[in-house]
């Protein structure tokens, strides 16, 4: 298999979503931070992320740290002109990821995001 971190950087990079459907576990939790509720399951992590991943512009990586099979990935990127700074926390088991958490702040981006991300989930049918 090759490296996940690796894999997880190309999806990053070329927005390719087979390099996320490669990456995630079935069963993967995902803990978004624009909502409470936790997510479940690929088809719904999948349509989140790449929903993000057409909302954030500049997206960029800063600083990575990796313990086996956990990563913490400090990020900036913006929606529209505001600027954000986050970290996704990952967890791995046998090379997939089985849990996702994001991180955002501020709050004003983070509330850029959700309402950027309730348009799109409602007309994908992800609410």
């Amino acid at each position: 298999m090759t490296d996940p971190l690796a894999i997880w950087h190309l999806f990053i990079a070329d927005r390719d979503i087979a390099h996320l459907d490669e990456l995630l576990a079935d069963d993967v939790t995902f803990r978004p931070p624009t909502y409470w509720k936790t997510r479940s399951g690929k088809p719904v992590t999948m349509l989140i992320l790449s929903s993000v991943m057409e909302i954030f512009e500049d997206f960029e990586y800063h600083r990575q740290w990796i313990n086996e099979n956990d990563w913490a990935l400090e990020f900036t990127a913006r929606i529209g002109d505001l600027g954000l700074k986050g970290v996704d926390l990952i967890t791995l088991q046998d090379g997939k990821i089985t849990e996702l958490e994001v991180v955002i702040r501020p709050p004003n981006a983070v509330e850029a995001l959700r309402q950027e991300m309730a348009v799109r989930l409602a007309t994908q049918g992800g609410s």
